[in-house]
């Protein structure tokens, strides 16, 4: 299937907040229940369009199919005070029909680009230690597992953020 990568903006976040939804329920869906989910991805756009900051060097790529988003990438700065890694993706989410056709490649790579022309490699990602699936994606995508972690909880379920880091361009491209 044809897809197309542009750059995001706000007026993205109610599709944004759909994708991500969309993708937690299929993703998630193991580790946490249904109202859970709902409870942890309701009300993400009208966070997402008061603190995303583009002049503060954050960037958002959407992918599309058949001119409707279909998977997105969100990154900038990193939120943690780790000097080795100035950079982060926050967000990486691509509706599973369109999953294994590449998207989720070329909106690591679009990350990449725009990590790298704004100093801000390496950089990394957190993935959710209890879900397999997104951490061989990372792993394929040449993340390595850089032994830091962090626990949180959604509704009462403990879980455990790992984080991925990069050091050179995605796959190898």
């Amino acid at each position: 299937m044809a897809f197309s990568i542009r750059a995001g903006s706000r007026a993205d976040a109610d599709a944004i907040e759909h994708i991500r939804r969309v993708t937690w329920h299929t993703t998630y869906n193991s580790i946490l229940n249904a109202r859970a989910i709902d409870g942890a991805t309701q009300g993400f756009a009208d966070r997402w369009r008061r603190d995303f900051k583009p002049d503060g060097g954050q960037f958002v790529f959407i992918a599309e199919s058949a001119g409707k988003p279909v998977g997105f990438i969100l990154g900038g700065p990193s939120r943690e005070a780790w000097a080795d890694y100035p950079g982060e993706i926050y967000l990486l989410y691509v509706l599973d029909e369109f999953q294994r056709q590449g998207i989720g490649k070329q909106l690591m790579i679009k990350a990449h680009e725009a990590l790298s022309a704004a100093k801000l490699a390496p950089y990394f990602l957190f993935a959710i230690g209890e879900v397999k699936a997104p951490q061989a994606f990372y792993t394929r995508a040449g993340g390595k597992d850089i032994t830091r972690s962090k626990g949180f909880s959604i509704a009462g379920t403990p879980l455990t953020d790992i984080a991925f880091g990069w050091t050179m361009r995605p796959f190898g491209a």
